[in-house]
């Protein structure tokens, strides 16, 4: 009898320290569960936390984005579209074999000047007239070329450059304009010559943010100044996304530019694609690129009439185009932009041409929006 109730006792015994010992597991595992899903909480919230400290995220017509990071604004290339991140893959590529842009030819005078602006030193340019007059004083003919004196070789025009002057200069690389791709047949005896022609990016209007961003990536002699211009550049972009989002109908716009006379700028062109970007819808949207009847015009009877030189010498020939606008008798009277005074010469007094490579396109933004959305 007494071997049984041990038996018993032990038994109970047994199964009490079982139970003991699962309801602490049952607790323990509740309460690490408990810990890590705190935890995950915590480091979520420290995430996002972080996020939203260091990084500033502007975006512009769904195309182009800026980031400002420690007080510092770039491109963010996370949030652009893909096309920029690729153009950028491809110059940080090319700019990162060259390491300097010293023994470097240029081939269009809006890509000079961005450098001039820049302090990046090249050999090589196109004849132009420009806002630098240093950089003009700085071009020299063949026979005036002194590398010793850190001149800039003139070789002439962009479209048809003097091949012979550049040959004999031996450049690292000639650098023009995407635009001018089909003119690249002239370009072949440069190449032949066994220098690298390598084309820039050129024909949509974030093409310089790119390339600033590539430069910046590649290169250490322009970093504050870039900063500054991307600083600049994302304050007018939250202007423009904030008067465009308070916009209260669509507006209609026809863009022109002046060459002697004004004429329909062909679809796709820096300035249209910024309106649009805004926006604004073309009327004139797959008319033919070619001189603007008035007739033209008054059918379509746009808000507002955007206009620019096509190149310094063509700023006498804008201002007569602004006068027969003002015109109260004149042929366009009947235009509502007229009667509304929406009449948008672009440019100011220190510029009234301009390409997309062009420091200016973030002025271009800011008066296109100011003058179009501002008033509302």
């Amino acid at each position: 009898m007494k071997k049984i109730l041990l038996l018993v006792l032990i038994g109970l015994l047994s199964m009490s320290m079982i139970i003991g010992c699962g309801s602490e597991n049952t607790t323990n595992d509740e309460t690490n569960e408990n810990q890590t899903e705190a935890n995950g909480e915590k480091d979520k919230d420290t995430e996002e936390t972080n996020e939203e400290t260091a990084v500033e995220t502007t975006k512009f017509a769904g195309k182009i984005s800026f980031k400002e990071v420690a007080g510092k604004v770039t491109l963010d290339l996370k949030n652009s579209a893909p096309e920029i991140s690729e153009k950028y893959d491809v110059l940080f590529k090319k700019f990162s074999q060259l390491g300097t842009f010293e023994n470097s030819a240029i081939g269009a005078a809006s890509t000079a000047n961005l450098f001039y602006e820049l302090g990046i030193d090249f050999i090589a340019a196109p004849q132009t007239k420009t806002l630098h007059n240093d950089l003009v004083a700085r071009q020299k003919t063949i026979e005036e070329f002194s590398r010793e004196n850190n001149d800039i070789l003139n070789i002439g025009s962009s479209m048809s450059p003097n091949t012979e002057a550049l040959i004999e200069l031996q450049p690292d690389i000639f650098i023009f304009p995407d635009t001018l791709l089909g003119l690249k047949e002239r370009y072949k005896y440069i190449e032949e010559a066994n220098i690298e022609i390598f084309p820039l990016y050129q024909s949509e209007y974030t093409d310089i943010f790119v390339i600033l961003q590539a430069i910046l990536d590649t290169t250490d002699t322009s970093d504050e100044k870039i900063y500054e211009i991307f600083k600049n550049a994302k304050e007018v972009i939250e202007e423009a996304n904030s008067l465009t989002a308070e916009a209260k109908e669509e507006k209609t716009v026809a863009v022109l530019y002046i060459k002697g006379e004004p004429r329909i700028l062909e679809d796709g062109m820096p300035v249209i694609k910024i309106a649009e970007d805004l926006g604004m819808i073309n009327v004139l949207a797959g008319a033919e690129a070619s001189e603007l009847s008035p007739e033209v015009l008054i059918d379509k009877d746009p808000d507002y009439i955007i206009y620019y030189a096509h190149g310094d010498g063509d700023v006498e020939a804008l201002n007569t185009f602004t006068k027969e606008l003002e015109d109260e008798n004149g042929k366009y009277r009947s235009l509502k932009a007229v009667k509304d005074g929406n009449y948008i010469p672009l440019g100011n007094e220190n510029y009234s041409s301009f390409s997309s490579v062009d420091l200016r396109v973030i002025e271009v933004i800011k008066q296109i929006v100011e003058t179009t959305y501002g008033e509302e």
